[in-house]
């Protein structure tokens, strides 16, 4: 069986991919899913041996869709990152007696920065 275009392919699935990643990510995030749903599927596309091409692209959209629930899951929102360092916190006075105990290369090289 001979493949059709990857364009025909596009325009004839491609709405209906987006729409299933809308529905599974919100418009933001499907955007970006889509847009990597669609290369996957280009790299992929000269080796495909599956008649279901529907099937196989909606196959990769979800899988798409799932590496972003996965990357969202890891991130750390900012507001949860702690304002202070550790224990081993260097205050501004240790800093600045460190740079005074100095040759006067480095500490002239460490206050021209």
């Amino acid at each position: 069986m001979a493949l059709p275009p990857f364009q025909s392919l596009l325009d004839e699935h491609g709405p209906d991919v987006h729409h299933l990643l809308v529905g599974l990510l919100g418009q933001v995030e499907a955007d970006d899913a889509y847009q990597e749903t669609f290369l996957a599927a280009l790299r992929a596309y000269p080796h495909v041996e599956d008649t279901n091409l529907r099937g196989w692209l909606f196959t990769i959209a979800y899988r798409k869709a799932s590496d972003t629930h996965r990357r969202r899951s890891r991130t750390v929102p900012m507001a949860d990152v702690p304002e202070t360092g550790g224990p081993d916190t260097v205050t501004k006075n240790e800093l600045w007696h460190a740079v005074e105990d100095l040759p006067p290369k480095q500490k002239a090289a460490f206050l021209h920065r």
